[in-house]
This record gives C-alpha cells, structure tokens and sequence, in this order.
C-alpha cells in the first residue's frame, strides 16, 4: 500500500502535465466546435432536415439537448455506442 502511495506521490506531477496537455490542445478543437455550431444555429443551416436546432443536436449529434451558445455550452455527449463521456460545461 505504501509503495502506491508513493507513485502517485511521485506520479501526479507529470500525470497532471500531460492531462493538462491534452486538455489545452483539445481546448482549440472545442472552440471550432462551437464556432461551427453557432453558425448552423444563426443561419438555421439544420432547416429543412431538423424541426429546430435542439432536434438537430440531438439527433445528428446525439446532444442530450441544444447547447445555448450566447451563455457557455454544458452538453452531455454520447458516442455511438452509447458510452457517455464527461460533461462539458
């Protein structure tokens, strides 16, 4: 037990490096997302396939519902197969 207390002792530094590595990159992905989802809302691009922009999110996107892009995003996202990944908020 003492020689797992040490490695995450000694582990977490760097865990937390690269965790935060990976979050940074991933920070600049996540803003193109939500460009690229504010210009489908503001132009009504779902229009014609989608009732409205929540019908889109969810069903092409498998959004559990619309992010409101003026006052942040917190979405739960899903993948195909229906494993949840963390909320983004």
């Amino acid at each position: 037990m003492k020689r797992l207390q040490h490695l995450k002792t000694t582990a977490s530094p760097l865990l937390l490096k690269q965790c935060e590595a990976i979050i940074e990159d991933e920070l600049k992905d996540l803003q193109k997302l939500f460009r690229a989802l504010e210009v489908i809302e503001q132009t009504k691009l779902y229009k014609g396939q989608y009732e409205d922009f929540a019908s889109y999110c969810q069903n092409r996107w498998k959004m559990s519902g619309a992010p409101n892009l003026q006052e942040g995003l917190t979405i739960n996202f899903k993948t195909k197969d229906e494993h949840e990944l963390p909320e983004i908020s």
